[in-house]
């Protein structure tokens, strides 16, 4: 099993820069994924969401 350790504050990063591929802001991202937007403002600054809504944004952001 190979393991991988990211900082939450990449974590964050990533989530933003997808967003920002897409073309989407704060808002229109906290709709897509069913969340508020403090949540999201949350998640791009680094604090990490648990794991299963990791997976779940992922789909929403459509990336690995």
């Amino acid at each position: 099993m190979l393991a991988m350790v990211i900082e939450p504050a990449e974590v964050g990063q990533r989530i933003r820069a997808a967003c920002e591929r897409k073309g989407w802001t704060q808002m229109q991202f906290a709709i897509e994924a069913n969340v508020s937007v403090s949540t999201v403002q949350r998640w791009w600054r680094g604090e990490l969401p648990p794991v299963r809504e990791l997976f779940r944004i992922a789909r929403v952001l459509s990336v690995d």
